[in-house]
């Protein structure tokens, strides 16, 4: 099995579905999960789809 490369990057942002947008529409990234936690803090992780 091939190990492909991953990238992680951590974003600060006050307003998070402009950045969804950005990498969606942009990139192509599709979004895998979100979670916030009570304090508002949001994480949001997406995956690039690879070609096999």
């Amino acid at each position: 099995m091939i190990a492909l490369p991953q990238l992680r990057v951590a974003r600060p942002t006050d307003d998070l579905e402009a950045v969804i947008r950005f990498y969606r529409d942009g990139p192509g990234l599709e979004e895998l999960s979100r979670f916030e936690n009570p304090d508002g803090y949001r994480i949001l992780l997406q995956n690039a789809a690879w070609p096999t």
